[in-house]
């Protein structure tokens, strides 16, 4: 089977997002003017870093480039302002907010900060404070809701992972679109053992012409390049650019 090389959609595509915070974060409750509405700022700087995960690591590759190519500091400072602060009241509602503002920053906006992504949920831990801190303030003031101003302080990580193996399975899928499409596997897959394939199950065919479940060649992916069936190395199939060099 011919193929086109390893494109720049699919190393793209297997760029993973991680994030969370360094160090402490601080939040600070201030009460500004009556006539002022309540707001939220998040202010501190992000720190982007580059890293690849190779096929056959367990963990992405840290601490081995040269920061001034792989590793950058930029000043987070992000406030948004909140029309009803008996939003402070509602935990869903205050850590939805805590994510957009995060997620909508112009130093942050770039980047894929779903909640799935974050190594620990931060916006999470910001609304509990903020939530049980307005709580006992209006049970203090007799159910009055004040107007508040939060000042979130906090250094967020942001890690750009390239995972070769999720790239080697995507490219393997874009050299053979019409058998990387929903079908009968017509074969049994070689890793286990079964052909009892449905019509949605997924099926991914190697550049030598070996067909596997994608469920079962990804996980594969991640510890060899090799065909489980003929061991033909599927990376030298493709004219690899990887990631930054590790040495």
């Amino acid at each position: 089977m011919a193929t086109a090389g390893w494109s720049s959609r699919a190393a793209a595509t297997a760029t993973e997002t991680r994030v969370g915070a360094c160090g402490e974060v601080t939040i600070t409750m201030k009460e500004p003017d009556h006539h002022s509405p309540c707001s939220v700022r998040v202010h501190g700087q992000v720190i982007v870093s580059h890293e690849p995960l190779r096929i056959g690591d367990i963990r992405p590759r840290r601490g081995r480039f040269q920061p001034e190519q792989d590793l950058h500091l930029e000043d987070l400072d992000h406030r948004v302002e909140v029309a009803d602060p008996a939003l402070f009241r509602s935990y869903v509602a205050c850590r939805d907010l805590i994510h957009r503002v995060l997620a909508d920053a112009p130093m942050t906006g770039e980047y894929d900060l779903a909640a799935d992504n974050w190594e620990d949920f931060l916006p999470h831990g910001i609304a509990t404070t903020i939530v049980a801190t307005v709580r006992r303030d209006v049970e203090d003031g007799c159910g009055v809701v004040p107007v508040y101003a939060f000042d979130v302080e906090l250094i967020l990580s942001v890690r750009l992972i390239h995972s070769e193996p999720k790239a080697l399975l995507l490219a393997c899928k874009e050299a053979d679109a019409e058998v990387a499409a929903h079908g009968e596997l017509g074969e049994r897959c070689a890793i286990c053992m079964s052909d009892e394939g449905t019509n949605d199950e997924e099926t991914v065919r190697l550049p030598c012409s070996h067909v596997f479940h994608g469920r079962c060649i990804g996980p594969w992916f991640h510890r060899v390049s090799t065909c489980p069936t003929c061991r033909t190395d599927v990376m030298d199939c493709f004219r690899v650019v990887g990631s930054p060099s590790t040495t």
